[in-house]
């Protein structure tokens, strides 16, 4: 949620809907488990300008629960800022259940 505009499926919201990071909630309920969002843009035009390639938005890892205020922030939230004349973009957000210690994972990506 964006203020008060729903973030749903083909949903359109223009860069200044989205300066501010979105309110995010799910409903798995078990506060024990932690979880990592990931918001990317499949839509970005590589720098060759021939192609598209992915864009990461916003990265938070070991959130507890529903409370995203207390997960670790890898990637510092970031709006939506398309190329003038790009066209619209998609962008998604992917919510994960942590299996186990991200610092692993992170070290096997970095």
């Amino acid at each position: 949620m964006y203020n008060n505009t729903a973030a749903t499926c083909g949903a359109y919201l223009s860069a200044g809907d989205t300066v501010s990071p979105p309110f995010v909630t799910h409903n798995y309920d078990n506060r024990q488990a932690k979880f990592t969002l990931i918001m990317v843009d499949p839509d970005m035009t590589s720098s060759n300008g021939r192609s598209r390639t992915e864009y990461r938005h916003w990265v938070i890892k070991n959130i507890p629960g529903n409370d995203i205020s207390q997960g670790e922030v890898v990637t510092g939230y970031e709006g939506v800022n398309p190329i003038s004349g790009g066209g619209a973009h998609r962008y998604v957000s992917l919510l994960y259940r942590e299996a186990y210690d991200t610092q692993h994972l992170l070290a096997m990506y970095s």
